[in-house]
Formats: structure tokens, C-alpha cells, sequence
């Protein structure tokens, strides 16, 4: 924590609240602190401890008030401050992803790493290699995985990588799934699959990209019927959580 943070914090008998170093507002709702997340009730601003359950999504935070996840993130690959995009996305669209070829999550997260400047394609996450979850891009930050107006309404873009054997794939899924549900709830995004036209919020595919805003890709759903996960059974699962 910065210096900052740490002077922005106020204690009132066994709760936590959190001021804006800059603004000095109360904190309300999800705050990000490097790479935790907390979060202060929308009334009161108190810190949230324990289960908690936001935007359709059961949470777990510590003692100490930083969420616990229900996945591990790698950051190896993580973009440094300064490259990728400096924007700020608006919180419409999360876009899920599937990588186009036989490859699995760090063989890609790498490639976005290190051609992000000269190919300028990089996502969020990449999700696979049995349920590993990469960080490429900050979330909040636009990510350039699916056009200039998804991109640019997608806080979030998840990509997931391929694999041949049945356990590997429902390790990546179920965690692909989680990534989605998780940050879904943490930037108030609605957890319907492809509901809507443009401008409908909610988990897109990239299809649904596709098909509403721009491009040519149709992925996640064939790789994902591979393994006989269908659009329904994607749509049900990021609602009710697998």
C-alpha cells in the first residue's frame, strides 16, 4: 500500500472506512489498492468483512477487509504502467474470448506481453493451462481484444485457452467462469450472456461482438461445444455460478 492509502483509512470502533487521498470523499462501494480489491458499503462506507453477496455474486473478504478470490492471479505477463491503453473503459460490457488456436493461457498471455506495442491485440486475463488465470491488462483499463467501441465499453476481456483433455478444460472453465462472474460484479455489469444489441449491457461473446458491433470472430461457442458447453449452459453458469 501507498503512503497514501495508508493515511486514508479512519477507524470507528471495530469498522474501517476509507477516504479519497485526493478528494477526501468517503469511499463507497469496490476499491481497487494495487492489485486488491475492497469493498465499502454504498450507504454507510463501512469496510466489508467476511461473505458478502454484491451485484448477484457471493464475495469473501479478510479480516482486514481485502477480497478473497475463489482463483489465483499470475501476473507475469502483467503490462507495465504505460503500455497498452491509458483510457479508462465504461463499465457496459465484459467480453469473453477464446484464444483461435491450439495453444494454451501462458503461451498466449506472453505473446500480448511482448508484441502488445507492434500487434497491438492484448486482453485483461487469459484463462487455461488448468485453471491458471494470467493478468495481461489492468482491469477498468480499455484492452484491445474486440474493436474501437467494444473495447472501449469493456472494463474486462477475458480470453480462454485451448486444450484436448476433458479435466484440464472443466479446471480452465469453471475458472473462466469465476473470472467473468467476479469482476461482472465488481463493475455492476448484468450477468446476462448476449442479451440485447449494442448498447444492451452485459457478458458478451465475442460473437455477440460481432454480430452487433463489428468484426468477423464467432469464438468462444466452438471451442467451447468441444467439450458440449453450450451457450445455455454458459449463460446459466456465469448467472448462478458453477
Amino acid at each position: 500500500t501507498s503512503g497514501h492509502m495508508q493515511k486514508s483509512w479512519l477507524q470507528g470502533g471495530n469498522d474501517w472506512y476509507y477516504f479519497s487521498p485526493t478528494s477526501g470523499h468517503m469511499q463507497k462501494g469496490w476499491l481497487q489498492g494495487g492489485n486488491d480489491w475492497y469493498y465499502f458499503n454504498p450507504v454507510s462506507g463501512r469496510m466489508q468483512r467476511g461473505y458478502a453477496y454484491i451485484n448477484g455474486v457471493n464475495y469473501n473478504f479478510s479480516n482486514s477487509g481485502r477480497q478473497i478470490l475463489n482463483y489465483s492471479i499470475d501476473y507475469r505477463y502483467a503490462l507495465p504502467a504505460g503500455e497498452g491503453s491509458d483510457e479508462t473503459a465504461a463499465n457496459n460490457y465484459l467480453i469473453l474470448h477464446e484464444v483461435g488456436t491450439e495453444s494454451g493461457a501462458a503461451t498466449n498471455a506472453r505473446y500480448f506481453h511482448d508484441t502488445v506495442d507492434t500487434n497491438e491485440a492484448y486482453v485483461t486475463f487469459v484463462v487455461g493451462d488448468g485453471g491458471k488465470v494470467y493478468q495481461v491488462g489492468r482491469p477498468g483499463q480499455v484492452s484491445w481484444g474486440a474493436g474501437y467501441e467494444a473495447n472501449h465499453n469493456a472494463p474486462v476481456q477475458i480470453e480462454l485457452g485451448r486444450t484436448y483433455n476433458s479435466g484440464q478444460f472443466w479446471q480452465d472453465y469453471v475458472t473462466y467462469v469465476r473470472v467473468a462472474r467476479d469482476m461482472a460484479g465488481k463493475y455492476g455489469i448484468p450477468l446476462t450472456l448476449d442479451a440485447g444489441g449494442a448498447g444492451t449491457r452485459g457478458i458478451k461473446s465475442h460473437y455477440w461482438v460481432t454480430k452487433n458491433i463489428w468484426g468477423d470472430h464467432v469464438d468462444p461457442y466452438g471451442y467451447l461445444s468441444r467439450f458440449g458447453v453450450t451457450q445455455a449452459k454458459l449463460a446459466h453458469d456465469l448467472l448462478y455460478g458453477v
